[in-house]
């Protein structure tokens, strides 16, 4: 039997029904100093499971028309799928606004910038050894019986999808423009309610049938710390407030785990 490689890519999947944007479009994403200590010293990318986002309780859901419309054991392969969808959330904006600092990363928080591309790479960079394709107990008894254990197909892995949000009316939603688009689990967590529109998000979606999905199938598991290089996602660093104990601050976490990231102040301040 061939061993599954330990460097098999992590994989990017497409979805038909969500769009996405170029590989040189710049994004950011706003955080409390705290989620970045978090990040940089696991040097991992936080992912929220999409039904604990407290500010739109219609996170991932379908718009009400469509839903009722739906057969009901459709209905219930949503749900479950509902409950096992990561997000890790960005921001398209290339300029700081107010707006996102206090909404996001409060009164001491730093802003972290990447492209499209990089986040891409870096999703789909490595850095789990895929498991093997059959148990430790199937394997002892293939040896006892000497009998031929046959090669598999590849192994679950970790899986994303990108993509932009779609902002929609749920109330006058284009019915059949959506449910022509055909089933889908990872559709909906790129749908919000159109008055979310000014928040110009992109999205990463941890597939629920990879490696790091099945570990948070747990109801209690609300988050996921996929890691990644972070030397080579993060281009740029910008804090607040713009102080000297707050340069100090980051200064000693990004030496403390041997990273050299160009940080600046704000530009708002």
């Amino acid at each position: 039997m061939t061993s599954p490689s330990p460097t098999t890519l992590r994989k990017l999947y497409p979805v038909t029904a969500v769009q996405d944007t170029t590989d040189d479009q710049v994004i950011v994403k706003y955080m409390h100093f705290w989620k970045f200590r978090a990040m940089v010293r696991l040097s991992s990318l936080y992912f929220r499971r999409i039904d604990g986002f407290r500010a739109d309780p219609a996170e991932g859901y379908m718009p009400t028309e469509i839903w009722g419309m739906t057969a009901p054991a459709l209905r219930d392969w949503y749900d479950r799928c509902k409950a096992e969808l990561f997000v890790c959330c960005w921001n398209l904006d290339a300029h700081e606004t107010h707006a996102m600092w206090h909404d996001y990363a409060g009164d001491c928080g730093v802003r972290i910038q990447t492209t499209v591309g990089a986040l891409r790479e870096e999703l789909g960079h490595p850095a789990f050894v895929s498991p093997a394709v059959y148990s430790p107990e199937e394997l002892a008894w293939a040896e006892r019986c000497q009998a031929a254990l046959v090669d598999c197909d590849d192994p679950p892995h970790d899986a994303f999808t990108t993509g932009l949000v779609d902002y929609i009316d749920f109330i006058k939603v284009h019915t059949h423009k959506l449910m022509k688009q055909g089933p889908s689990n990872v559709a909906p967590a790129f749908w919000k309610q159109g008055r979310h529109a000014g928040d110009h998000e992109y999205r990463a979606i941890l597939r629920t049938g990879s490696v790091s999905g099945r570990t948070t199938r747990s109801p209690d598991q609300k988050s996921a710390h996929v890691p990644v290089r972070l030397a080579r996602l993060v281009h740029e660093i910008r804090y607040a407030p713009a102080t000297d104990n707050m340069t100090q601050c980051l200064s000693r976490l990004l030496s403390r785990y041997g990273f050299s990231l160009p940080c600046k102040p704000t530009t708002l301040i």
